[in-house]
């Protein structure tokens, strides 16, 4: 977690083979973004809560980004996909 960060996410299982879960240590309110690292949206999602998963399904091996705001916060995360 960030200091002064009104967010704190962890990502599990990583690396990840079938579904990413996405915990908050407070309730939110966020949009979710995966990017492959060229920078490309694959996927987006919201999250109303404390936790949130999106499978992997359409996903390829590889090393993608999780970007996680809030409105007025940003955190971004690294993931590994493996099948």
């Amino acid at each position: 977690c960030l200091v002064g960060s009104e967010m704190c996410i962890r990502d599990s299982p990583n690396p990840a083979s079938d579904v990413v879960n996405i915990k908050f240590n407070d309730a939110t309110n966020a949009a979710i973004s995966v990017l492959n690292l060229a920078g490309k949206e694959v996927m987006t999602s919201t999250v109303n809560g404390t936790q949130t998963s999106f499978s992997t399904s359409s996903l390829t091996n590889g090393v993608y980004l999780i970007k996680v705001s809030n409105g007025t916060d940003v955190q971004i995360t690294k993931v590994i996909v493996r099948k």
